[in-house]
């Protein structure tokens, strides 16, 4: 009995480094990229923000790598991670044909770099429950203060009127000014917090909210919390009126109660296997076809908002004239910029990557992906039935679902493969999640009996 509580002591000093690296690392990723203040003006500004985010996850690395030297790297890891190796690579490797080629290796390495860091941190954590508890209580909070400050604001502050467009809404309590803007889509205003974009701020309320009832249907909050803080942030999802920020959640309750329903299960098992079959092929010719429907004007399907109709129009060209190879990694910002078209911002993840890595990026892309979510997949049919760990498959599933929600809601945003909040998130759930799978896979074989010793509750 002694030995046994001296190797559960010495497990939680190995393991309170990853805890607390994660910890520190998501919220240094929220002050880094989120809050705007005076005059919408980032807190850091880029490109310190970015130095700032890579030296921190770095020194984070660099520790948990000292004190995990035994660290065990699992089948569905190494797949997942050599998928993204490969396409980091190629990233890397358009820099030869971009026009800004020091510019588009350095953006490789300051996106991939903390990404590659962030998953090691995540695979070398032994109590990966207690770490997603933590992380999901971390987004519920932050969804939830986003969520109270814009209401706060909207009630009692001022508004500053710029043009038919963007308005200026603002508070001031004494020395402080806070401030968030405001958008129009016709006769309807946008809010955003403290995000400075509506767009921001409804991706943050797809994740907040997705985490608030994933914590509440596990009993880790109470009832009346849940309630109250679940309201509050859709009514801000609501005033956000981010169309496609509210069909991701939808989306995102939709995959959720549907993988925790065994017939659901079932239909799914059947169509899984279909859709990583066709998907490669489909990646090749996703670039061709999408040049062919966008040589038109896609006013009428962006509703031009932001003028994002003309940058579609823009990159549509690009494709057709460098449709296997692209114009180099994290390049159409510079491009959309010199065509002085009022927007330099792809709005479309999928549009954006064949414009910037050709068809052969997107094809990387999109196999990442699919192989990912095979993985992931896989996981949860072999072991969705066993009842003693149904609340780290609740987990698992939400996490699945949010994945591919987040995958939804960036067909008119352009936020994964960039130096950004979401960018770090996405990746996060995705690496987390096939750590616990890998984990519950151990504990149901026997594998890892000091990890039984763990509460199932959070």
């Amino acid at each position: 009995m002694k030995d046994k509580s001296f190797v559960l002591q010495k497990m939680d000093s190995k393991n309170s480094y990853v805890y607390n690296s994660i910890f520190i690392m998501l919220i240094s990723l929220f002050i880094l990229y989120v809050p705007v203040v005076n005059s919408m003006q980032p807190l850091i500004k880029a490109p310190y923000s970015y130095y700032a985010n890579f030296l921190i996850i770095f020194v984070l690395w660099l520790f948990n790598f000292l004190n995990s030297k035994n660290a065990n790297f699992t089948k569905e890891y190494l797949q997942s991670m050599g998928c993204l190796y490969v396409l980091g690579l190629y990233c890397a490797i358009s820099s030869f044909w971009s026009e800004i080629q020091f510019e588009t290796l350095w953006r490789t390495f300051i996106i991939f770099g903390p990404i590659f860091a962030m998953a090691y941190i995540v695979n070398v954590d032994r109590m990966i429950e207690k770490t997603l508890i933590a992380s999901y209580k971390i987004q519920m909070l932050v969804g939830l203060f986003l969520a109270i400050l814009m209401i706060f604001i909207k009630i009692f502050g001022l508004m500053m009127w710029f043009n038919d467009e963007y308005s200026l809404n603002y508070i001031t309590l004494g020395p402080i000014r806070i401030e968030q803007a405001v958008y129009y889509s016709g006769a309807t205003l946008r809010f955003s917090s403290i995000t400075g974009n509506p767009n921001i701020l409804s991706y943050i309320l797809l994740i907040s909210l997705a985490t608030t009832l994933i914590l509440f249907l596990r009993q880790s909050i109470k009832t009346f919390y849940f309630i109250i803080s679940f309201l509050i942030q859709c009514y801000a999802l609501f005033l956000t009126y981010s169309r496609t920020g509210i069909l991701a959640f939808g989306i995102f309750l939709f995959l959720f109660f549907w993988l925790n329903n065994s017939r659901g299960m079932n239909r799914l098992r059947k169509n899984i296997w279909k859709f990583m079959r066709i998907s490669l092929i489909l990646s090749v010719f996703a670039g061709g076809i999408i040049a062919l429907l966008l040589q038109g004007s896609n006013q009428r399907l962006s509703l031009d908002l932001a003028g994002r109709g003309k940058a579609w129009d823009l990159l549509a060209d690009v494709i057709s004239n460098h449709f296997f190879l692209g114009i180099g990694f994290n390049s159409s910002q510079e491009f959309l910029r010199e065509m002085n078209v009022g927007v330099n911002h792809a709005h479309s993840l999928y549009l954006g990557i064949t414009a910037e890595i050709g068809v052969i990026g997107l094809g990387l892309f999109l196999f990442f992906v699919c192989c990912t979510l095979g993985i992931l997949i896989q996981q949860f049919q072999k072991y969705k039935n066993n009842l003693e760990y149904k609340n780290q498959w609740l987990m698992y599933s939400g996490n699945i679902a949010i994945i591919v929600a987040i995958l939804f809601h960036q067909g008119t945003e352009f936020s994964l493969l960039r130096n950004n909040y979401l960018n770090f998130l996405w990746f996060f759930f995705i690496f987390t999640t096939i750590k616990l799978g890998s984990d519950l896979i151990k504990r149901e074989n026997g594998g890892d009996p000091v990890a039984k010793n763990f509460s199932n509750r959070g």
